[in-house]
């Protein structure tokens, strides 16, 4: 497949991004730059949310980024719709771009980190070409800014939002993955959203925790890990992982 783009002011908006989608990128970050050379970045994720989406459905993107899933969800829920969750304002102002691009009337964009409280913490933006790094525990990298930004737990966001169903929670949030489904437990219980989540041992370690306290977390919970096969379907996981994109689902 053949994807067009634009250059324009030092970014690069791909004109056909998931059919006749758009999405400004910046092709020197690791992220833009799989987008611009394959029309893609996480693959195999894209292949099961293409799958499971459904129109009316609610999605939460924690961690949106620049907005690749966000836009790839919001275009098949149609009615239903997207709240991304984007804390660093310069990330967020991509965020906002690619939403109003694609003329996205669904999606509900909030520069806001989730946590299990409320209120403002340094969020700490990491030197390299991964545009995704972004942390609230930067551990030993090497930082290039802190900015101050809001945190509040999911719980009391969907309320503000008036969000009554959560099918589907998308949660990559470099280490801050524990705080945020302790605030979120509410919301897990009443909805029983399927949660797509990245386990990442190194950012976990930054945070003070371990792989095994999300698992432990979503057994609790009474829900089962899955991982992602190349054709965008679900397995069932044997042995919890150290480094991966897992799909819990409800029992």
């Amino acid at each position: 497949m053949k994807f067009g783009r634009k250059k324009s002011a030092g970014r690069v908006i791909l004109k056909n991004f998931d059919g006749t989608g758009r999405l400004i990128i910046d092709p020197k970050g690791s992220m833009g730059a799989s987008l611009y050379w394959t029309g893609f970045h996480e693959l195999h994720e894209l292949l099961f949310l293409h799958k499971f989406l459904k129109p009316g459905m609610v999605v939460a993107d924690a961690g949106a980024n620049m907005g690749m899933f966000t836009v790839f969800a919001a275009r098949r829920v149609k009615n239903g719709k997207v709240i991304a969750f984007e804390p660093v304002p310069s990330v967020f102002k991509r965020l906002q771009e690619n939403v109003m691009i694609n003329d996205l009337r669904n999606v509900i964009a909030l520069q806001t980190g989730l946590s299990d409280t409320t209120g403002v913490l340094p969020i700490y933006e990491i030197e390299g070409d991964n545009e995704g790094l972004s942390t609230l525990y930067p551990g030993s990298l090497q930082q290039s800014r802190v900015t101050e930004v809001e945190v509040k737990p999911l719980d009391l966001i969907l309320t503000e939002q008036a969000i009554n169903k959560i099918d589907l929670i998308k949660m990559d949030i470099e280490g801050g993955e524990l705080s945020a489904l302790r605030g979120s437990v509410q919301t897990i219980r009443k909805f029983r959203p399927s949660v797509l989540i990245e386990i990442n041992i190194s950012s976990y370690a930054s945070a003070g925790y371990k792989p095994a306290d999300v698992y432990d977390f979503f057994r609790n919970e009474n829900y089962l890990p899955h991982r992602i096969s190349k054709s965008g379907n679900l397995i069932r996981e044997t042995n919890p992982s150290d480094f991966n994109n897992i799909v819990f689902l409800p029992q």
